[in-house]
């Protein structure tokens, strides 16, 4: 069906323009969990992630988050298929404290992840655990090398030999100062207790660098970033890997040259179907976020974004190169949390969740599953402690969400699409009352227009017929607008008859 869509060369530039602008219909967020508690700070640190998640190529989400257990935390996972959440499972809970999880799913569907543990001694140390597919997960070994106790930000990455490779920050605070250092080693498959130690990439003189971040691109290379100094001056460095050797280290940023970097804030780093590489970090200078893209085997020169909502970000690719982005307001206090998407050279900024006094959203994680863009994120307030939030929004505009996937339905939707008199058009009613139908043609102009009345707020679920009868405009592509009170929102259908 999306062949047609070529038949409609004339109006090309105007669907991909509808596209882009619609990513701003995100779901109303809500508790994933309830009572289930996911800690936004780290002692007195304010520290990123919390939460990791991947999908599967059934379009499964995988779930894992630190969550608050009597006083303690401990890494749990869960899992949604076919809209359903299955029950609560636990990966580590020994220690008093399981924070800052990567997750990784191979080609054979085994999920592997990296998280902090501190023990009773306040040592740091980085665990590991897999699971195999319907296996339950394996008991964690440590994985950090034994010569500093203060490791932190780990990150799992598989290059195209489906070596599991784990880079992560080791702090040496055994004087009166503390110097961080980038480790680098392959998770053995066959012994993951034995670490096999591999090349960092040249860092600062004094080798001292932290939060590394790392992303395999579409040709094998690995690519890592990270925060070093020299000479005093905070700088973010960036180095490629091919399996063997370091490539060159080039600076993106230094600290006074147009940016006060913020070192506690991750990079973010996305890489996309043509190997380019996005890079965004945060600077306090200019108090928003600023980036760099690496095309052609060149980094361009850093630019600013206007835009102050990149706090603890995370981001990624979809299937059509679009950059997804999401982070709060750049305060300790915290603020709005935001989605950014990033599309020939435009930014686009989207309210999920507005801060209050007593609320406040923020460490995000993104995953696209069944052509929707998944968020789940932290929620603090003051009168139910930390809450797990979820939100979404569809990315396929020609098929909608994922019509079998009941959890999606609460967003507009139509299906079949392309449509017939039969269709059925879904959507979630904040109120009751009157409902208002338009149905527009790509240059704007109103096709059909009706209003019904609904007695109940809710899922709705409505055929075309009744809405606007068995007569069917032209074949192409059309914008069905929904109206009621504040509420509207609009979804891209098609008729091919």
């Amino acid at each position: 069906m999306k062949r047609n869509l070529f038949t409609f060369s004339a109006i090309i530039a105007v669907v991909l323009f509808f596209s882009f602008q619609s990513f701003a219909q995100w779901s109303p967020p809500g508790v994933l969990f309830p009572w289930q508690a996911v800690p936004a700070q780290f002692g007195d640190e304010d520290v990123s992630p919390f939460i990791a998640t991947v999908s599967d190529a059934s379009g499964t989400i995988h779930l894992v988050w630190s969550n608050e257990n009597q006083g303690q935390t401990s890494l749990v996972y869960a899992f949604r298929e076919n809209g359903t959440w299955n029950e609560i499972t636990t990966i580590s809970d020994e220690n008093p404290y399981a924070v800052m999880p990567s997750l990784l799913i191979d080609q054979n569907g085994t999920l592997h992840c990296a998280w902090v543990t501190m023990d009773f001694n306040f040592n740091f140390i980085i665990s590991y655990s897999r699971k195999f597919a319907g296996q339950e997960w394996e008991t964690p070994v440590v994985v950090s090398g034994p010569e500093f106790l203060l490791n932190t930000y780990p990150q799992l990455v598989m290059d195209d030999a489906g070596n599991i490779r784990l880079f992560y920050t080791a702090a040496d605070f055994s004087e009166d100062n503390t110097f961080y250092y980038l480790r680098h080693s392959i998770i053995d498959q066959s012994n993951t207790e034995v670490p096999v130690p591999q090349p960092v990439p040249l860092t600062s003189p004094e080798n001292l660098a932290s939060h590394s971040s790392v992303v395999a691109d579409a040709v094998g290379m690995i690519h890592c970033t990270w925060y070093d100094s020299e000479g005093g001056v905070s700088n973010i460095s960036t180095a490629v890997f091919d399996g063997t050797v370091w490539g060159p280290t080039l600076k993106l940023a230094l600290s006074g040259q147009g940016a006060t970097l913020q070192e506690d804030m991750p990079i973010v780093l996305a890489t996309n179907s043509n190997s380019e590489t996005f890079a965004i970090w945060v600077s306090s200078m200019i108090g928003t976020g600023q980036y760099s893209i690496k095309a052609n085997d060149t980094w361009l020169p850093k630019q600013n974004i206007n835009d102050p909502h990149f706090r603890n970000a995370a981001g990624l690719y979809d299937a059509n190169d679009v950059l997804h982005l999401a982070g709060s307001e750049l305060s300790q206090q915290g603020g709005d949390l935001y989605h950014h998407s990033f599309q020939n050279e435009t930014w686009e900024h989207t309210l999920i969740e507005a801060g209050t006094s007593t609320s406040t959203p923020g460490f995000p994680s993104l995953v696209i599953s069944n052509d929707t863009l998944f968020c789940f994120y932290v929620r603090m307030t003051q009168s139910s402690g930390y809450q797990l939030v979820e939100t979404y929004s569809p990315l396929d505009f020609e098929t909608g969400v994922e019509p079998t996937d009941p959890f999606n339905r609460s967003l507009l939707s139509v299906y079949p699409n392309p449509v017939n008199t039969s269709s059925m058009l879904n959507f979630d009613s904040p109120n009751s009352g009157a409902v208002e139908f338009n149905l527009y043609n790509m240059a704007g102009k109103k096709m059909a227009s009706n209003s019904i009345q609904i007695e109940h707020p809710g899922i709705q679920a409505l055929n075309w017929s009744k809405l606007f009868g068995n007569a069917m405009p032209s074949k192409g592509l059309y914008l069905l607008e929904v109206k009621n009170g504040g509420f509207k929102s609009t979804v891209k259908i098609m008729i091919a008859e």
